[in-house]
C-alpha cells in the first residue's frame, strides 16, 4: 500500500497520523520519486484549504486531494490518500487497520489438519 498524509505544521492530529504509519509497517520517504509500495509521504496542505495552490499541486496524487477538498467543501486536516482514495483521519485509520489485517491474514499459511500417513498406508493395505 502507498499512503500520503496531507497536513500542516503544529497539527496534533497530523503528528498522530505520522506516528501511526510505523504501526502499519510503512516507511517514510521524502520525495515523490521515492514514494512506492510500502511507503508513506508527507505533503504540506497549509494553504490548500484556503484555495492557495500553485503548479506543484498538479502532481499525482495532489490533484485527487484537491478534488476531494473541493467536493467535500471542507477545511479539515489531515487528509490521507491511501492507494488512490482520499479519507479524513478517522476513516483512514479504519481503512489502514482493515488493510493491515487483510495483509497479515494473507501471509498466514493455510493450516491443514495433520495426516498420519502410517495409518493411511495401513488402511490402504488392509483394503487390498
Amino acid at each position: 500500500m502507498k499512503v500520503a498524509i496531507y497536513g500542516k505544521k503544529n497539527c496534533k492530529i497530523c503528528v498522530n497520523a505520522k506516528k501511526k504509519m510505523k504501526h502499519f509497517s510503512l516507511q517514510e520517504v521524502t520525495s515523490l520519486d521515492e514514494w512506492e509500495e510500502g511507503t508513506w509521504i508527507e505533503r504540506d496542505a497549509s494553504g490548500v484549504v484556503d484555495g492557495l495552490t500553485d503548479d506543484k499541486w498538479k502532481n499525482f496524487p495532489d490533484v485527487e486531494v484537491l478534488s476531494f477538498i473541493h467536493d467535500k467543501e471542507t477545511d479539515k486536516i489531515p487528509f490521507i490518500w491511501i492507494d488512490g482514495d482520499v479519507y479524513f483521519y478517522s476513516e483512514a485509520m479504519k481503512k489502514l487497520k482493515s488493510l493491515k489485517k487483510a495483509m497479515s491474514e494473507a501471509k498466514d499459511p493455510i493450516k491443514l489438519s495433520k495426516v498420519d500417513h502410517d495409518q493411511g498406508e495401513g488402511k490402504m493395505a488392509a483394503m487390498a
